[in-house]
């Protein structure tokens, strides 16, 4: 990457873990609520991400701002207010949105067509904080939607109780009929993601939205996380909404094609049975 002093807003959830270890070498400094999860090279300042005054003091030593907390539009005014205290108005930012600021009928459209709010109060705020940067931060303003997380270090307590479950009843529901294919990424890849784009030549403008291209179906993904079960369970489709979405989530990914042509994608079956072996060696354990 190009930014030297990186600023992480969120810096101990989980996709700022992986961004820590993604990240060594860099000159980071994180903030967060509570002091857990912290890289011995990253300095921790603890406070509210709302705080002005804090806020100021780190933009003033940043190269690169990742803000990867952002929930509302007091969230994204908290930060323009601290820019313009810092007087900084060149600096970029690279703001972690969701893919659920939009419909989900329109997340097979281009992140620059226009789309009506979703009805969901999350989309809604999340729309707000991404549109106030958007419009009116100072230097370039990136706002990334991403997709359903995964984590799979720790392994994601979705997963395990799902595999729990599945494991005392013979029986693993699968949401919707299990043909739909969902957008998805892993905390460890979103965390790839955001660095290299943050270190892209040119600061990058507007939105882009993430997701690993051509997912299989859920049913697939399901039979992969399952493989190594004994006796295999019976995958039933038609299960309450889950792990996975019981819609389709087809995402417009041109851009992001665009600006990453080479990036080494990972096969998501693989994926899935690498998780699965790890949660039966849990089991056994």
């Amino acid at each position: 990457m190009i930014s030297e002093r990186i600023i992480l807003l969120g810096a101990t959830g989980r996709l700022g873990r992986a961004l820590q270890t993604r990240l060594r070498g860099h000159q980071l400094i994180g903030l967060a609520r509570r002091p857990q999860g912290v890289e011995p090279s990253m300095t921790l300042e603890i406070g509210d991400r709302r705080d002005t005054a804090l806020l100021a003091r780190l933009i003033d030593r940043a190269d690169l701002v990742v803000d990867l907390c952002g929930f509302d539009a007091l969230d994204a005014q908290a930060l323009l207010d601290a820019t313009q205290l810092a007087n900084r108005t060149e600096l970029p930012l690279i703001a972690c949105s969701s893919l659920a600021e939009r419909p989900w009928s329109q997340w097979n459209q281009p992140e620059t067509a226009a789309s009506p709010l979703p009805e969901d109060s999350y989309g809604r705020n999340k729309r707000l904080y991404s549109q106030a940067l958007i419009d009116r931060w100072p230097g370039p303003c990136l706002a990334l939607l991403l997709p359903n997380l995964l984590e799979t270090s720790p392994l994601d307590p979705r997963l395990q109780q799902w595999w729990q479950q599945t494991r005392a009843s013979g029986v693993a529901a699968v949401p919707g009929d299990g043909s739909q294919k969902t957008a998805l990424l892993t905390s460890d890849l979103a965390a790839d993601l955001i660095a290299l784009l943050g270190g892209h030549p040119t600061p990058l403008r507007g939105r882009l939205a993430l997701a690993v291209p051509q997912p299989p179906a859920v049913l697939h993904l399901a039979q992969a996380l399952f493989a190594a079960m004994d006796p295999p369970p019976l995958l039933k489709p038609g299960g309450p909404q889950g792990i996975f979405s019981a819609g389709p989530e087809p995402v417009h990914l041109q851009r992001q094609a665009e600006l990453l042509p080479d990036y080494p994608w990972p096969d998501l079956l693989d994926l899935m049975r690498q998780l699965g072996q790890r949660l039966a060696i849990a089991a056994v354990d």
